[in-house]
């Protein structure tokens, strides 16, 4: 049998998997063809406003764990906001931790629609340079009537904003 087995992830790809394996935010396998394979459940949150805008991160911290101080950067991205389930957690555990971390400040706001689950996706990971099972269940929720935005985020969406290119990606 395999004693090792090689991907194509960037240096130190491997003792990340080997953590986010040990933190349970993902299992690995190998497939029928000895070739390493990673399942990662994702939820994601739809959150409407009434007049049915929708709620998209457009900025994400991104953290340089290879050089020890460094502080983390900001970078563009289009996406709901969500996160991977952790071992134990259903769906609905889930989305509360990403609603308590993530978006706090409209915990109470939030009314519970309902939920669907695509069809698995399979797409190379960036991160780690393997090849993963992308399991995601959307939560629909509907903002609440009544939240109002601050005088500050209307003025501020009343000037002009940059232009950010979208991606769908979840890694």
């Amino acid at each position: 049998g395999r004693t090792s087995v090689a991907f194509g992830g960037r240096h130190g790809s491997t003792d990340k998997l080997r953590d986010e394996v040990a933190r349970g935010r993902c299992s690995v396998m190998l497939n029928s063809q000895g070739d390493l394979e990673r399942v990662a459940a994702v939820v994601v949150l739809d959150i409407k406003r009434p007049d049915g805008c929708t709620l998209a991160q457009i900025l994400k911290l991104r953290r340089n764990s290879t050089v020890p101080g460094v502080p983390a950067e900001l970078e563009p991205c289009c996406q709901l906001p969500g996160g991977k389930k952790q071992q134990g957690e259903t769906t609905s555990d889930t989305a509360n931790r990403i609603i308590s971390a993530k978006l706090a400040s409209l915990q109470s706001a939030l009314e519970f629609v309902g939920l669907e689950t695509d069809p698995p996706s399979w797409r190379q990971s960036k991160e780690h340079g393997v090849k993963t099972k992308y399991l995601r269940t959307v939560m629909h929720y509907r903002l609440k009537n009544g939240v109002q935005r601050s005088p500050s985020a209307q003025a501020s969406a009343q000037e002009q904003t940059p232009q950010v290119t979208c991606k769908a990606d979840v890694d």
